[in-house]
């Protein structure tokens, strides 16, 4: 009996274990929220009228639940009869962990912030003042500007977990799925159709035109456009104790500390640069190289 009791009382508690798990696990599935808003604009010389789409897309898993809700701001231009020979752009970011905010308020977007080039007068902080794009691209391409989920209002719903998004195939996989649930919606499958990355996003934008071309759903990109482009970490500080990009990295920190008046003074720009160049490549990478050989007098 004693045995069938506490039997009993470690099955209660595993199940109670795992449905309060099970509970914490299922996040909340609201109704996705949309804003929509009609604008002119004069962009390339053109004045254009267009739809700003601000909403939430949610991604389904195969058994058709809501797993994560995509966030994206859309730009398209109004009162044109066949769509199909106007471009749509999709945008986003890198990090990975970031929104599309820089490259939508900084960059590609209708209406961008101003901020003082020199950051004598403006130091990016609040309030922030909205001017329209004079070089903006509404005149060529639609846009969409996305947040991949977990940054921006962009959240796993549901059962969905975070695990399922954020690494690189499951990035970029999850982008793959919004454009063509965004393409589908709104019946551009016949838009020539590009991706424009920055930073992180232009691996990101590699990524999702090979998952584009899988799943038996082929959707061929016309283009890709990679800002600060980072296809190559062999020079990246973000991999842990990486020599190439000791080496890569202080020609650039060089020219940093020479303007602000920390090394090199009394020197021209390019002669500092180059004299560190020379140090550089022939005595401290082979000093890296060596590690633990070099003797005190080369360490010195």
């Amino acid at each position: 009996m004693r045995k069938l009791l506490i039997t009993a009382l470690i099955t209660a508690h595993i199940a109670s274990f795992a449905q309060k798990e099970t509970k914490e696990d299922t996040k909340p599935i609201p109704k996705p929220r949309s804003f929509i808003t009609s604008h002119q604009g004069t962009f390339g010389g053109k004045t254009i009228k267009y739809t700003a789409t601000a909403k939430e897309t949610y991604l389904r898993n195969q058994k058709g639940d809501s797993v994560a809700a995509i966030w994206s701001v859309a730009y398209t231009q109004e009162g044109i009869p066949n769509k199909t020979k106007r471009p749509i752009t999709f945008v986003f970011n890198g990090g990975p962990g970031s929104a599309s905010v820089w490259l939508h308020m900084g960059l590609f977007g209708p209406k961008i912030v101003k901020v003082d080039s020199d950051a004598q007068k403006d130091d990016g902080a609040a309030p922030y003042d909205l001017r329209t794009n004079e070089h903006g691209l509404l005149d060529l391409t639609d846009f969409v500007f996305i947040d991949p989920v977990g940054t921006g209002y962009s959240r796993v719903v549901g059962k969905g977990k975070v695990k399922d998004y954020w690494g690189l195939n499951e990035d970029a996989r999850s982008i793959a799925q919004f454009m063509r649930q965004w393409i589908t919606e709104n019946k551009r499958w016949f838009s020539p159709k590009y991706i424009a990355g920055e930073s992180f996003g232009t691996t990101r934008a590699a990524a999702v035109g090979k998952e584009l071309e899988g799943g038996g759903q082929n959707m061929a990109l016309n283009g890709l456009i990679l800002i600060s482009q980072a296809l190559d970490y062999d020079g990246s500080t973000s991999i842990h104790n990486n020599i190439t990009s000791y080496v890569t990295y202080l020609p650039s920190m060089a020219a940093t500390a020479w303007y602000h008046k920390k090394a090199g003074q009394g020197k021209e720009l390019e002669d500092f640069i180059k004299e560190c160049r020379e140090f550089t490549y022939d005595v401290y990478t082979p000093a890296l190289y060596k590690g633990s050989l070099l003797t005190e007098n080369e360490k010195n």
